[in-house]
């Protein structure tokens, strides 16, 4: 097991030398590590397989989600991918407790900010605040990939009524 003890948020290492019981006495192919919090440990997962993450499906695309706290992962964010389709567009909403970042991947979207709207493409990226209503429409002909990072690990989400 890596250990890891946190102070004001940061990570440091504290031991990683204990080998993990079990067959060959070799390390987990899942890493942990103890997030240290006063005195608290908490046991976490590190690495999540592909075949692990939550996918969320919708009419215009899906949301796939790699890291947050609900996941057990993440103790300071929340990290997924949006997918989506030509000619869709996601709900449009805001995240009152955190701010978000968009990365576009691949494909071609129209990203709403408030009343102002964004071309964006492969390699561009958008910062948008905590309360600010938005939502990427896919005007290309191709699936849009984005991937997301809101700055919880609880991130909420409420929806504009249209």
């Amino acid at each position: 097991m890596v250990r890891w003890r946190t102070t004001q948020h940061q990570l440091a290492r504290v031991s990683s030398t204990r080998a993990h019981p079990g067959p060959s006495n070799t390390l987990p192919s899942t890493g942990q590590m103890a997030l240290i919090l006063g005195n608290t440990t908490m046991t976490q997962n590190t690495v999540l397989s592909a075949s692990e993450a939550t996918v969320q499906e919708f009419e215009w695309g899906e949301l796939v989600w790699y890291a947050s706290g609900q996941i057990g992962n993440s103790a300071e964010m929340t990290f997924g991918r949006a997918v989506i389709k030509p000619g869709y567009e996601n709900y449009k909403h805001s995240h009152p407790n955190c701010e978000e970042v968009l990365h576009v991947l691949s494909g071609r979207i129209v990203h709403s900010l408030g009343d102002e709207l964004f071309p964006m493409g492969p390699g561009d990226t958008i910062a948008i605040p905590a309360n600010v209503v938005h939502n990427a429409r896919n005007d290309g002909d191709e699936v849009a990939i984005m991937t997301i990072m809101f700055s919880t690990p609880d991130r909420k989400t409420d929806f504009v009524d249209e």
